[in-house]
């Protein structure tokens, strides 16, 4: 979803699969505790848990991490015991000091087993203070529609796009049952990164087919107090095009930089109240001019929706379906100021659901996705729509 606007992309659509050094992004199930700890040992074997907890776990792990239930790593409890891909193993037969404690496994994946369902990218907390923090029970609470309550798996990378493993930083906590934590005391000779996460939820927590994304509105500049795009500002201003309940907000510099990137501090900026900057709370006393875009509940793309478009293919430079382009080849068959933009491959699947980077994704403009973007592979072949006012389809 891009366009060759030098537009710089964050959008919770920033679901782009991450690449590890090895091609394929990794993400980490739950703990899994088969069964308690026998006069034999403990056993959490890959095979018998692939039986209990059906599509929790994926086949064919790259990876397994063992603890103790009271979370203390196996190399750290004395015991001998076996471990790979296919699972855990401790044997009281094998044991010179104590007996096997009582283990739970978690797996690492690849491939489609990490793709299927995603939530957005979240990145909650900064690296300051204690450490950065992205726990589930606290995205579940501020971000109750993005995401599920038992996801099946967790990615983590820094907001530039280093996969965690590979920071050199220690976890205090990364699984799909907590979330994520790297505590800034536990780390050896460095800090913590500005960490972001995202989860891959049950097939039934992607029921809604399609999301549905604002133009950029931008009803204030900071010449006064600051610059305030708050939700009620933005219903005032915009009316119609802004919806009442956004799942989520993403917030550039009218030049097209990321707000977390300009070093300026916000009163505001979550989904249920948009987004505030105060003068007066800057160090330059300044804050910079930011446009901010929505993401919506699929009800609000629905009352008046063109047809769906798909006037290029990826085959040469990328996908590009761009509002301008559009309503040159589809002439009266777009509004001129569309409220709302919905993207999905040819074959249906939701464009947040692919593993492509979007450079453009929004109502003002349209769609764009370039190859020579995307980590490994180029863009699928995408089709879009939009949602205009209701005026637009009842003179028609």
């Amino acid at each position: 979803m891009l366009l060759q606007i030098c537009v710089v992309l964050v959008s919770y659509n920033m679901a782009h699969k991450v690449v590890c050094s090895d091609t394929e992004a990794k993400c980490r199930t739950r703990w899994f505790n088969s069964n308690k700890v026998s006069t034999e040992g403990d056993s959490e074997m890959l095979s018998n848990l692939l039986k209990k907890f059906p599509g929790q776990i994926c086949a064919n792990p790259v990876g397994i991490e063992a603890q103790t239930i009271t979370g203390i790593k196996a190399k750290q409890t004395g015991n001998t015991y076996h471990i790979s891909t296919q699972g855990f193993k401790c044997l009281n037969t094998e044991q010179q000091k104590k007996p096997c404690e009582d283990y739970k496994v978690l797996f690492i994946c690849t491939g489609t087993f990490c793709s299927g369902c995603l939530t957005p990218w979240f990145d909650d907390d900064d690296e300051t203070g204690m450490g950065d923090y992205e726990v589930l029970s606290y995205l579940l609470m501020k971000y109750p529609k993005e995401t599920c309550t038992h996801p099946l798996a967790i990615e983590a990378q820094t907001l530039s796009g280093v996969p965690a493993e590979q920071t050199g930083n220690i976890f205090q906590v990364h699984d799909a049952t907590f979330g994520f934590a790297c505590v800034k005391s536990e780390q050896k000779g460095t800090r913590c990164g500005d960490f972001k996460v995202r989860f891959t939820c049950p097939e039934e927590s992607c029921s809604v087919s399609t999301d549905c994304k604002t133009g950029w509105l931008n009803s204030d500049s900071p010449v006064e107090d600051g610059d305030i795009e708050t939700l009620m500002r933005l219903q005032m201003t915009f009316p119609g095009k802004v919806c009442t309940a956004p799942i989520s907000i993403d917030v550039q510099t009218v030049a097209g930089v990321p707000a977390h990137l300009t070093g300026d501090i916000f009163q505001i900026y979550d989904n249920i109240y948009g987004f505030a900057c105060i003068n007066t709370q800057q160090e330059d006393q300044t804050c910079e001019d930011y446009k901010v875009k929505l993401t919506c509940p699929a009800d609000f793309c629905q009352e008046c929706r063109t047809k769906w478009f798909d006037r290029d293919d990826p085959n040469n430079k990328g996908d590009y379906e761009t509002l301008a382009e559009l309503h040159q080849e589809y002439p009266g068959e777009i509004c001129s100021d569309p409220i709302g933009i919905e993207a999905v491959t040819i074959l249906g699947i939701p464009a947040y659901q692919t593993e492509n980077v979007f450079q453009v994704y929004d109502a003002t403009n349209g769609f764009a996705c370039v190859n020579a973007a995307q980590p490994n592979k180029t863009c699928a072949d995408f089709k879009v729509r939009f949602t205009c006012p209701y005026l637009f389809c009842t003179a028609m």
